[in-house]
Protein backbone atom coordinates (compact mmCIF):
# COMPACT_ATOMS: atom_id res chain seq x y z
CA UNK A 1 0.00 0.00 0.00
CA UNK A 2 2.82 2.30 0.90
CA UNK A 3 4.22 1.67 -2.59
CA UNK A 4 1.10 2.58 -4.70
CA UNK A 5 0.91 5.71 -2.88
CA UNK A 6 4.20 6.88 -3.36
CA UNK A 7 3.42 5.89 -7.21
CA UNK A 8 0.44 7.89 -7.29
CA UNK A 9 2.02 10.77 -5.25
CA UNK A 10 4.86 10.41 -7.92
CA UNK A 11 2.11 11.18 -10.91
CA UNK A 12 0.61 14.12 -9.11
CA UNK A 13 3.70 15.52 -8.33
CA UNK A 14 4.98 15.30 -12.29
CA UNK A 15 1.16 16.63 -13.28
CA UNK A 16 2.38 19.42 -10.98
CA UNK A 17 5.85 20.18 -12.31
CA UNK A 18 6.94 19.49 -9.09
CA UNK A 19 9.92 17.27 -10.83
CA UNK A 20 11.83 17.30 -7.50
CA UNK A 21 9.26 15.61 -5.60
CA UNK A 22 8.10 13.74 -8.16
CA UNK A 23 11.62 12.06 -8.63
CA UNK A 24 11.59 11.41 -4.41
CA UNK A 25 8.12 9.64 -4.62
CA UNK A 26 9.02 7.31 -7.78
CA UNK A 27 12.36 6.12 -5.96
CA UNK A 28 10.18 5.61 -3.08
CA UNK A 29 7.61 3.70 -5.01
CA UNK A 30 10.55 2.08 -7.23
CA UNK A 31 12.01 0.46 -3.72
CA UNK A 32 9.24 -0.35 -2.07
CA UNK A 33 7.57 -2.17 -4.87
CA UNK A 34 11.51 -4.22 -5.27
CA UNK A 35 10.64 -5.38 -1.55
CA UNK A 36 7.54 -6.68 -2.29
CA UNK A 37 8.96 -8.71 -5.17
CA UNK A 38 5.67 -6.98 -7.17
CA UNK A 39 8.41 -6.71 -10.71
CA UNK A 40 5.13 -5.78 -13.02
CA UNK A 41 4.08 -2.77 -11.12
CA UNK A 42 7.45 -1.22 -10.91
CA UNK A 43 7.75 -2.08 -14.17
CA UNK A 44 4.73 -0.33 -15.42
CA UNK A 45 5.74 2.69 -12.73
CA UNK A 46 9.39 3.32 -13.63
CA UNK A 47 7.94 2.83 -17.59
CA UNK A 48 5.48 5.93 -17.33
CA UNK A 49 8.72 8.12 -16.17
CA UNK A 50 9.69 10.80 -18.84
CA UNK A 51 13.28 10.91 -19.29
CA UNK A 52 13.32 14.82 -21.04
CA UNK A 53 12.29 15.83 -17.80
CA UNK A 54 15.04 14.98 -15.59
CA UNK A 55 18.71 15.72 -15.23
CA UNK A 56 21.69 13.03 -16.60
CA UNK A 57 22.28 11.78 -13.14
CA UNK A 58 18.37 10.68 -12.35
CA UNK A 59 17.91 9.52 -16.17
CA UNK A 60 20.90 7.05 -15.56
CA UNK A 61 19.28 6.36 -12.60
CA UNK A 62 16.08 5.51 -13.76
CA UNK A 63 17.55 3.66 -16.91
CA UNK A 64 19.46 1.34 -14.84
CA UNK A 65 16.29 0.43 -12.87
CA UNK A 66 14.58 -0.09 -16.33
CA UNK A 67 17.28 -2.67 -16.70
CA UNK A 68 17.22 -4.09 -13.69
CA UNK A 69 13.37 -4.60 -13.43
CA UNK A 70 13.40 -5.92 -16.90
CA UNK A 71 15.46 -8.72 -15.94
CA UNK A 72 13.14 -9.88 -13.29
CA UNK A 73 10.16 -10.20 -15.68
CA UNK A 74 10.00 -13.31 -16.57
CA UNK A 75 7.72 -14.17 -19.98
CA UNK A 76 5.13 -11.62 -22.20
CA UNK A 77 3.29 -9.34 -20.62
CA UNK A 78 1.99 -5.85 -21.04
CA UNK A 79 4.80 -4.65 -18.66
CA UNK A 80 7.48 -6.33 -19.84
CA UNK A 81 6.73 -4.68 -23.50
CA UNK A 82 5.86 -1.58 -21.47
CA UNK A 83 9.91 -1.84 -19.93
CA UNK A 84 11.14 -2.30 -23.16
CA UNK A 85 9.77 0.74 -24.60
CA UNK A 86 10.88 2.95 -21.83
CA UNK A 87 14.14 1.12 -22.33
CA UNK A 88 14.15 2.37 -26.29
CA UNK A 89 12.79 6.03 -25.20
CA UNK A 90 15.66 6.72 -22.75
CA UNK A 91 18.20 5.36 -25.13
CA UNK A 92 16.68 7.64 -27.95
CA UNK A 93 16.70 11.02 -25.99
CA UNK A 94 20.58 10.22 -24.47
CA UNK A 95 21.54 9.79 -28.32
CA UNK A 96 21.98 5.65 -27.97
CA UNK A 97 20.31 5.43 -31.44
CA UNK A 98 21.62 1.36 -31.27
CA UNK A 99 20.57 0.52 -28.37
CA UNK A 100 17.22 2.33 -29.05
CA UNK A 101 16.91 0.00 -32.50
CA UNK A 102 17.59 -3.16 -30.44
CA UNK A 103 14.90 -2.07 -27.06
CA UNK A 104 12.18 -1.17 -29.97
CA UNK A 105 12.68 -4.30 -31.76
CA UNK A 106 12.07 -6.65 -28.62
CA UNK A 107 9.38 -4.31 -27.22
CA UNK A 108 7.29 -4.22 -30.84
CA UNK A 109 7.94 -7.92 -31.66
CA UNK A 110 6.86 -8.68 -27.96
CA UNK A 111 4.19 -6.39 -28.03
CA UNK A 112 2.66 -8.21 -31.44
CA UNK A 113 2.21 -11.96 -29.21
CA UNK A 114 0.05 -9.93 -26.78
CA UNK A 115 -3.72 -8.40 -27.29
CA UNK A 116 -3.26 -5.26 -25.77
CA UNK A 117 -3.70 -1.78 -27.25
CA UNK A 118 -1.61 0.49 -24.50
CA UNK A 119 1.42 -2.28 -24.77
CA UNK A 120 1.39 -2.02 -28.49
CA UNK A 121 1.10 1.70 -28.79
CA UNK A 122 3.98 2.22 -26.29
CA UNK A 123 6.10 -0.37 -28.20
CA UNK A 124 5.15 1.47 -32.04
CA UNK A 125 5.60 4.84 -30.48
CA UNK A 126 9.39 3.75 -29.21
CA UNK A 127 10.12 1.93 -32.59
CA UNK A 128 8.91 5.14 -34.04
CA UNK A 129 11.11 8.13 -32.58
CA UNK A 130 14.24 5.23 -32.83
CA UNK A 131 13.95 4.87 -36.52
CA UNK A 132 12.86 9.11 -36.57
CA UNK A 133 16.19 9.77 -34.81
CA UNK A 134 18.21 7.82 -36.97
CA UNK A 135 16.89 9.28 -40.13
CA UNK A 136 14.37 6.44 -41.51
CA UNK A 137 11.67 8.96 -41.95
CA UNK A 138 9.33 7.28 -44.11
CA UNK A 139 9.28 3.74 -41.38
CA UNK A 140 8.66 6.25 -38.65
CA UNK A 141 5.89 8.04 -40.13
CA UNK A 142 4.18 5.15 -41.18
CA UNK A 143 4.07 3.68 -37.58
CA UNK A 144 3.60 6.72 -36.10
CA UNK A 145 0.22 7.18 -37.76
CA UNK A 146 -0.68 3.86 -36.21
CA UNK A 147 0.37 4.57 -33.23
CA UNK A 148 -2.15 7.90 -33.20
CA UNK A 149 -4.85 5.78 -34.15
CA UNK A 150 -4.09 3.34 -31.23
CA UNK A 151 -4.09 6.25 -28.59
CA UNK A 152 -7.42 7.89 -30.32
CA UNK A 153 -8.89 4.73 -29.17
CA UNK A 154 -7.56 4.49 -25.89
CA UNK A 155 -8.78 6.19 -22.68
CA UNK A 156 -5.54 7.07 -21.92
CA UNK A 157 -4.81 10.68 -22.12
CA UNK A 158 -0.73 10.16 -20.95
CA UNK A 159 -0.87 7.82 -24.26
CA UNK A 160 -2.65 10.00 -26.65
CA UNK A 161 -0.69 12.95 -25.28
CA UNK A 162 2.55 11.00 -26.06
CA UNK A 163 1.33 9.97 -29.71
CA UNK A 164 0.36 13.07 -30.88
CA UNK A 165 2.85 15.00 -29.56
CA UNK A 166 5.71 12.60 -31.24
CA UNK A 167 3.52 12.61 -34.45
CA UNK A 168 4.20 16.39 -34.49
CA UNK A 169 7.92 15.65 -34.43
CA UNK A 170 8.10 13.39 -37.12
CA UNK A 171 5.60 15.07 -39.53
CA UNK A 172 7.42 18.64 -38.90
CA UNK A 173 9.95 18.98 -41.91
CA UNK A 174 7.55 17.07 -44.32
CA UNK A 175 3.97 18.24 -43.38
CA UNK A 176 3.93 20.97 -41.10
CA UNK A 177 0.60 22.09 -40.90
CA UNK A 178 0.08 18.37 -39.45
CA UNK A 179 2.89 18.87 -36.99
CA UNK A 180 1.21 21.80 -35.81
CA UNK A 181 -2.70 20.50 -35.78
CA UNK A 182 -0.51 17.49 -33.91
CA UNK A 183 0.94 19.68 -31.48
CA UNK A 184 -2.36 21.46 -30.98
CA UNK A 185 -4.42 18.22 -30.39
CA UNK A 186 -1.78 17.42 -27.64
CA UNK A 187 -2.32 20.63 -26.27
CA UNK A 188 -5.92 20.10 -25.88
CA UNK A 189 -5.66 16.89 -24.18
CA UNK A 190 -3.47 17.86 -21.99
CA UNK A 191 -5.31 20.63 -20.83
CA UNK A 192 -8.24 18.95 -20.66
CA UNK A 193 -6.26 16.25 -18.26
CA UNK A 194 -4.84 18.60 -16.35
CA UNK A 195 -1.32 17.52 -17.71
CA UNK A 196 -0.09 20.90 -17.49
CA UNK A 197 3.73 20.70 -18.19
CA UNK A 198 2.96 18.64 -21.32
CA UNK A 199 -0.36 21.19 -22.55
CA UNK A 200 3.25 23.26 -21.96
CA UNK A 201 5.49 21.87 -24.16
CA UNK A 202 2.92 20.77 -27.12
CA UNK A 203 2.05 24.61 -27.42
CA UNK A 204 5.89 25.77 -27.27
CA UNK A 205 6.18 23.11 -30.53
CA UNK A 206 2.59 24.21 -32.13
CA UNK A 207 3.93 28.14 -32.43
CA UNK A 208 7.08 27.03 -33.58
CA UNK A 209 5.30 25.17 -36.23
CA UNK A 210 3.15 27.69 -36.64
CA UNK A 211 6.00 30.53 -37.21
CA UNK A 212 7.06 27.87 -40.09
CA UNK A 213 3.78 28.23 -41.67
CA UNK A 214 3.73 32.07 -41.34
CA UNK A 215 0.56 31.65 -39.41
CA UNK A 216 1.78 34.20 -36.57
CA UNK A 217 -1.31 34.61 -34.92
CA UNK A 218 -1.44 31.33 -33.83
CA UNK A 219 1.54 31.63 -32.90
CA UNK A 220 1.05 34.13 -30.94
CA UNK A 221 -2.17 32.44 -29.30
CA UNK A 222 -0.12 29.43 -28.04
CA UNK A 223 2.49 31.41 -26.37
CA UNK A 224 0.04 33.58 -24.85
CA UNK A 225 -1.66 30.25 -23.61
CA UNK A 226 1.95 28.98 -22.08
CA UNK A 227 1.52 31.84 -19.79
CA UNK A 228 -1.79 31.32 -18.18
CA UNK A 229 0.13 27.55 -17.20
CA UNK A 230 1.75 27.80 -13.45
CA UNK A 231 3.28 24.54 -13.71
CA UNK A 232 6.16 24.45 -15.88
CA UNK A 233 9.45 22.31 -15.48
CA UNK A 234 12.84 24.29 -17.12
CA UNK A 235 12.54 22.77 -19.52
CA UNK A 236 9.18 23.50 -21.01
CA UNK A 237 9.99 26.90 -19.82
CA UNK A 238 13.10 27.10 -22.21
CA UNK A 239 10.87 25.50 -24.90
CA UNK A 240 8.08 28.37 -24.66
CA UNK A 241 11.27 30.99 -24.46
CA UNK A 242 12.97 29.71 -27.99
CA UNK A 243 9.13 29.98 -29.81
CA UNK A 244 8.98 33.45 -28.24
CA UNK A 245 12.17 34.25 -29.02
CA UNK A 246 11.62 33.17 -33.00
CA UNK A 247 8.22 34.75 -33.38
CA UNK A 248 9.92 38.01 -32.02
CA UNK A 249 12.68 37.43 -34.94
CA UNK A 250 9.92 36.93 -37.41
CA UNK A 251 8.28 40.06 -36.64
CA UNK A 252 11.85 41.87 -36.51
CA UNK A 253 12.07 42.23 -32.90
CA UNK A 254 15.58 41.46 -32.89
CA UNK A 255 16.57 43.12 -29.95
CA UNK A 256 13.66 41.09 -27.76
CA UNK A 257 14.94 37.77 -29.49
CA UNK A 258 18.50 38.10 -28.82
CA UNK A 259 17.82 39.14 -24.89
CA UNK A 260 16.12 35.95 -24.92
CA UNK A 261 18.58 33.92 -26.53
CA UNK A 262 21.70 35.56 -24.15
CA UNK A 263 19.84 34.24 -21.26
CA UNK A 264 19.22 30.81 -22.24
CA UNK A 265 22.87 30.70 -23.63
CA UNK A 266 24.68 31.84 -20.00
CA UNK A 267 21.75 30.28 -17.84
CA UNK A 268 20.14 27.22 -19.73
CA UNK A 269 22.21 25.72 -22.84
CA UNK A 270 24.49 24.19 -20.83
CA UNK A 271 22.07 21.83 -18.76
CA UNK A 272 19.99 20.60 -21.44
CA UNK A 273 20.76 16.77 -22.36
CA UNK A 274 18.79 16.57 -25.36
CA UNK A 275 19.96 17.69 -28.66
CA UNK A 276 16.12 18.57 -29.78
CA UNK A 277 16.93 21.85 -27.75
CA UNK A 278 20.33 22.54 -29.13
CA UNK A 279 18.89 22.55 -32.25
CA UNK A 280 16.26 24.19 -31.30
CA UNK A 281 18.25 27.18 -30.08
CA UNK A 282 20.46 27.17 -33.39
CA UNK A 283 17.80 27.04 -35.56
CA UNK A 284 16.10 30.38 -33.37
CA UNK A 285 19.77 31.86 -33.35
CA UNK A 286 20.07 31.86 -36.93
CA UNK A 287 16.55 33.45 -37.40
CA UNK A 288 17.37 36.16 -35.16
CA UNK A 289 21.01 36.40 -36.47
CA UNK A 290 19.76 36.90 -40.28
CA UNK A 291 16.56 39.38 -39.63
CA UNK A 292 19.35 41.21 -38.22
CA UNK A 293 21.97 40.88 -41.52
CA UNK A 294 24.47 38.82 -40.44
CA UNK A 295 23.86 36.04 -43.24
CA UNK A 296 27.38 34.45 -42.05
CA UNK A 297 26.27 33.85 -38.59
CA UNK A 298 22.75 32.63 -39.58
CA UNK A 299 24.43 29.58 -42.22
CA UNK A 300 27.01 28.61 -39.31
CA UNK A 301 24.26 27.97 -36.69
CA UNK A 302 21.70 27.02 -39.45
Amino acid sequence: ERAALHATAARGAGLAGELGLSWEHLIAASDGYRMLGDAEAEGCLLATATPRVFDAAERGELTRRLEHVNRRLDGASPAKVLVLAALADAASYDGSHAAALTWSEQAIVLAQSLDEDEALSAAAGARAWALFNTDRHFEAALLSHAVVSLARRSRSAQTQVTATMRHGVLMATGEPRAAMNSFLEAAAIAGRAGMRPAEGMALANAAEAAIDLGELDVAAQSLAEIQDISFLSSTEQDAAALSHALLASYLGDVATASAELARLEADRRPDWGAVQMTTWYLRTRSAARLVDGDPAGALADA
